[in-house]
């Protein structure tokens, strides 16, 4: 297993030194950076603050994650920066107190939890899209049921009192005409009522 990035700065925040791990990760070798500014592998705009909070440190030194809730980013010799995660911890040595930084490029890492989130928001969408889907069919499942099917229902009845009344006058064309309007109707009922039973099946239950 390779050693993780490791880099040393003094109390005066001079980098002090580090191991090949940070150097293939900034992209420097190491006579490069010895005595140099530990600033010099943060980008210009955290510059400042990183000197604040390098004083602070220095202040109160103990072992803890550096810019806890913040981003921190590295900046290589070619330009380039990374998210970087740094836990922080402090050695005593004769030449004075030595800030001793574990270094870590989280690149990969908040990739594969972008994925993840992408994933999740995703879902999400598609969840809300279900459920707006479920809530329209239950909605024009109960206008099938209560309006369609009843009206059909009501017109079949009307059909039945004139198929009654014809009788009287024993017409069988009209009697025939009325008995096909009646299946017509019957098979149209029958028809909504199963849609309505595939929109929704609970509405059945509920409403009987």
């Amino acid at each position: 297993v390779r050693p993780g990035a490791m880099g040393g700065a003094e109390s005066a925040g001079g980098i002090g030194g580090f191991n090949g791990q940070a150097g293939l990760m900034y992209g420097y070798a190491r006579q490069e950076l010895i005595g140099r500014p530990v600033e010099r592998l943060v980008p210009d705009r955290f510059r400042r603050g990183h000197s604040r909070h390098r004083a602070t440190y220095a202040s109160n030194p103990r072992t803890r994650p550096m810019g806890a809730g913040i981003a921190l980013f590295g900046l290589r010799k070619d330009g380039t920066e990374f998210p970087a995660e740094i836990s922080l911890a402090s050695i005593d040595t004769e030449a004075g107190t030595l800030t001793m930084a574990a270094i870590r490029d989280i690149t990969e890492r908040l990739r594969a939890e972008a994925k993840v989130e992408e994933a999740l928001h995703r879902q999400a969408i598609i969840a809300a899209i279900l459920e707006a889907e479920a809530a329209e069919r239950a909605r024009i499942a109960t206008a099938l049921h209560d309006d369609t099917v009843q009206v059909m229902t009501a017109s079949s009845v009307m059909l039945d009192r004139v198929a009654q009344a014809v009788k009287r006058y024993a017409d069988p064309d009209v009697a025939t005409l009325i008995a096909r309007a009646q299946t017509v109707v019957e098979d149209a009922t029958e028809r909504t009522r199963r849609l309505t039973f595939e929109l929704r099946p609970a509405v059945l239950h509920e409403l009987g």
